[in-house]
């Protein structure tokens, strides 16, 4: 699917989408494109809020969860067919809590622009604690600026 609204004329017949988007013109022919255009894009605009990721429309997850977003949208706006269950708001935010909570681990990863890069803690001289490095040995109390002296008296 190219878009959110042709995948929701590829799940729906063009009968319950006319109803859907033509709610006070039974008369009416055609599917109201233009209104099932904006409902795309609104559920489209609250999809990256209330999942917490971006809307891809190759996952079909995101792309059933969005397509129950526009129903629910065209039957808010005063729609109503025939062969359509109700989708209540509740029940969308609910799916799609249930979708940002099951996708944890595929949400983006943090990004910088500093130019510094971050260097192995292990090995930097900088994650060595200030107290052990040599140039204090004088001041601790019990610790030789010679190391091996001490290492020998331990050993005798």
């Amino acid at each position: 699917m190219s878009t959110l609204a042709d995948a929701v004329e590829a799940r729906y017949s063009s009968e319950v989408l006319r109803q859907l988007t033509n709610p006070y013109e039974p008369e009416a022919v055609a599917i109201d494109d233009t209104k099932l255009e904006a409902a795309a894009a609104e559920v489209a605009g609250w999809f990256p809020i209330y999942v917490q990721a971006e809307l891809d429309l190759t996952n079909a997850v995101h792309l059933s969860v969005a397509v129950d977003g526009v129903v629910m949208l065209l039957q808010k706006w005063g729609g109503t067919a025939q062969g359509v269950a109700s989708i209540t708001r509740e029940a969308w935010l609910e799916a799609c809590r249930e979708v940002r909570n099951t996708s944890a681990r595929s949400r983006i990863e943090p990004q910088t622009n500093s130019p510094e890069i971050p260097e192995d803690p292990v090995s930097s001289p900088a994650a060595e604690p200030p107290f052990s490095k040599r140039m204090w040995d004088p001041l601790i109390p019990g610790r030789s600026s010679n190391r091996s002296a001490d290492l020998e008296d331990v050993g005798s």
